[in-house]
């Protein structure tokens, strides 16, 4: 019995872990609160869900019981315990969770108790004729959208009320509910759990989530289904969307228009593999490798360093091939393009809301720059303290450095600043809310579109004249809503007459159109220094 207390505390972790049945292959995965861990045989798999059953039993007891030698068990439960994700798993999720590098979830509610696994809809989405049905709507659906996209005169490119926008954003959080709601229903369809769904900030883009991890444990092809059934319900959602369109009028129209355009793009963004979305989640089950972005990551990586300073690739890394090493690329450099492309969108949006938003700027880009200076400093003390020849790192640290500040300070980065172009008494004024246009605008250029939700096609191009100064600028000029005669303060710049240009606003609506105005360029630290001094002078 001393052998059974010793070993006592090795079989605690048994109790956090998850066994799933046994694969068409012959295997058991194991998983945790946090996610599939480790596939073992069979054998091994129904011995631990032995153990599992019975926690108080002796390894003496256990070992007669099930035919296995005691040492075996022994080293089974010690071997297997002692891996870190596993002895270092949580016994359960806490509601919110932050996961690196840039997600933020809160669980609202376990789905599992909408979807019953042996229920009529559990029954309908195992069947074949369901998924033919569906990937047919999705078809149409991406077709009646093209169509919308392409009629410049139709929905998509009209104002809305404000009442169509409120009912626009109810309809995006179903759609991302439904979304997340469908992966849920086809994972319990077909045999798996789940029970986390809620809201999420991804790479600071608010949407909803749900766990599908124990995915892992069911067949191949039924992975895949359930990767992929929360675009194909968004497909279905635009199909409808979009014919429901083309049959209404007015503010109903256009919101539908909207859903429509929106639940395709969020169909092809969630396809893309390179992030943990639908489609890497979907290439990840058809090939059967629970962790092929972090292997793929973690191999290219390693080939950096090889090739940065010189070290030894491990024999794993190099096991994957030149495909592993470009998709790990692309799994490294694709959330950045993201991350980046965020906070250029956040900081283009808060430049259009005048002066208060610069604070808001000077703060988001002070925790960009803790997070690089905090990854940076911790990647250079792990490359110092492993064996690399020091002064090779060095002159690659020293380079890195020259191109960034090169890059800081000599690239020139296009600048657009979006408001709007109306008609006043004897001079056509084109009106933003950036706070950043400068005072001396004369001779910029500024292009001139049909404002809608989506933006329309060109009417007109202008020239500024002369300079910049408050003013007040209707509503309608700078937001794509009706109904409203509500003004903004901002800053407006007369434009060089034009016959074209006071034709193309008598011809719209409101008067009004949609105006983006080409800024000189700048570079990144030239940018900073504005908004730095405009920070403290506003």
């Amino acid at each position: 019995m001393s052998g059974d207390t010793a070993l006592a505390p090795d079989r605690a972790w048994l109790q956090r872990v998850t066994l799933s049945s046994s694969d068409g292959e012959g295997r058991v995965l194991l998983s945790t609160t946090e996610g599939p861990v480790l596939r073992v045989p069979s054998a091994v798999g129904t011995v631990l869900a032995e153990i599992q059953r019975a926690p108080d039993e002796s390894l003496g007891e256990l070992s007669g019981r099930l035919e296995v030698s005691e040492a075996n068990l022994r080293t089974t439960l010690v071997t297997i315990g002692g891996i870190p994700a596993i002895a270092g798993a949580p016994a359960r999720l806490r509601r919110l969770q932050v996961r690196p590098p840039a997600t933020v979830q809160l669980t609202l509610f376990d789905p599992s108790r909408l979807v019953a696994a042996d229920g009529r809809v559990a029954r309908a989405l195992r069947a074949r004729s369901t998924w033919t049905v569906v990937a047919a709507a999705n078809g149409f659906g991406a077709l009646a959208v093209a169509m919308l996209f392409a009629d410049t005169d139709g929905p998509l490119y009209s104002r809305l009320s404000v009442g169509g926008y409120a009912w626009l954003l109810v309809g995006l959080l179903v759609s991302m509910f439904v979304h997340e709601l469908s992966h849920a229903a086809v994972l319990i369809a077909h045999g798996g759990k789940t029970h986390r769904l809620g809201f999420m900030f991804f790479y600071l883009a608010p949407a909803f989530f749900c766990d599908v991890r124990d995915s892992w444990s069911i067949e191949r092809h039924a992975r895949v289904r359930v990767a992929l059934a929360g675009v194909m319900s968004q497909g279905v959602l635009a199909a409808c969307a979009a014919l429901a369109s083309f049959a209404l009028d007015g503010d109903p129209s256009v919101v539908l228009a909207v859903l429509a355009l929106f639940n395709i793009l969020y169909w092809v963004f969630n396809l893309i593999p390179f992030v943990k979305l639908d489609g890497y989640v979907a290439l990840a089950g058809y090939l059967d490798r629970p962790h092929l972005r972090d292997r793929s990551i973690a191999a290219f990586r390693e080939w950096l360093a090889a090739v940065l300073y010189g070290r030894r690739r491990p024999a794993a890394s190099r096991s994957l091939g030149p495909g592993g090493l470009l998709f790990g690329a692309a799994c490294v450099v694709f959330p950045l393009v993201l991350v980046v492309g965020a906070i250029g969108a956040i900081g283009m949006y808060l430049s259009s809301l005048g002066a208060v938003a610069l604070w808001a700027e000077i703060a988001l880009g002070a925790t960009v720059l803790a997070w690089l200076a905090v990854r940076s400093w911790a990647h250079v003390r792990a490359v110092w303290r492993s064996e690399v020849r020091r002064p090779r790192a060095l002159a690659v640290w020293s380079v890195a450095a020259v191109a960034l500040v090169a890059v800081l300070t000599l690239v020139q980065i296009p600048r657009h600043v979006s408001g709007g172009v109306f008609a006043q008494p004897g001079r056509i004024t084109v009106g933003v809310l950036a706070h950043d246009v400068p005072q001396a605008s004369d001779g910029l250029a500024a292009t001139i579109r049909r404002t809608g939700v989506v933006s329309g096609p060109r009417l007109a191009d202008a020239t500024t004249l002369g300079p910049t100064s408050p003013c007040e600028i209707p509503l309608a000029a700078v937001v794509p809503v009706e109904g409203t005669d509500l003004t903004i303060d901002g800053l407006c710049v007369d434009t060089v007459p034009s016959d074209t240009l006071r034709g193309a606003l008598a011809g719209t609506p409101t008067g009004s159109a949609t105006a983006v105005l080409d800024l000189p360029a700048q570079t990144v630290v030239e940018r900073v220094v504005d908004i730095w001094e405009g920070a403290f002078s506003s």
